[in-house]
């Protein structure tokens, strides 16, 4: 995870989102993850650390094992694969676990409302946009952050699954 520091060097993306830059801030955030039952991945290509993804806010509403809903985020990614197939690719793989092994009832995302490429990036995926949450956690710049969501269900998934699927063969 310490691949980290040089894939999220300092770069205008990653103005809303909370990236660590040194090795402290890096462990700290894995344990973080660690302590908070999130399961972020640490993604590489040909070796090389090129961003993360993974599930958070995993719920249960019922007596199963397996989350009900679940968030898809913690995403960022280096800007050499910004674009390219590393996000259908690692979306489909989540989507395809939560919905399909998990059988989950919703699956959400959120992104700080002035992220206009995320916004679109969520949108690109298939998600529904559902609005935005005014002043719900502290923004990476430091002031107050509006969320906004998006969400996928099962009755969803089918198109997306297609969609992503698509992008990949191009």
């Amino acid at each position: 995870a310490l691949g980290t520091q040089a894939a999220a060097a300092p770069d205008d993306a990653f103005r809303w989102t909370f990236v660590d830059r040194d090795a402290d801030g890096v462990r700290a955030r894995v344990q973080y993850y660690n302590d908070t039952n999130r399961l972020i991945y640490v993604l590489r290509v040909d070796g090389a650390v090129v961003g993360q993804t993974g599930f958070y806010d995993l719920e249960h509403w019922t007596e199963r094992e397996e989350p009900d809903v679940v968030e898809v985020g913690h995403t960022w990614y280096s800007p050499e694969v910004r674009g390219t197939t590393v996000n259908p690719a690692c979306k489909l793989l989540l989507f395809t676990h939560a919905f399909e092994t998990w059988r989950v009832a919703r699956i959400g995302m959120r992104t700080d409302a002035r992220n206009a490429t995320s916004r679109a990036a969520m949108l690109k995926l298939g998600m529904t946009y559902e609005g935005v949450r005014r002043r719900h956690m502290p923004g990476a710049d430091g002031s107050f952050r509006d969320s906004a969501y998006f969400s996928a269900v099962p009755e969803e998934w089918p198109a997306i699954k297609a969609g992503l699927l698509g992008r990949l063969q191009r």
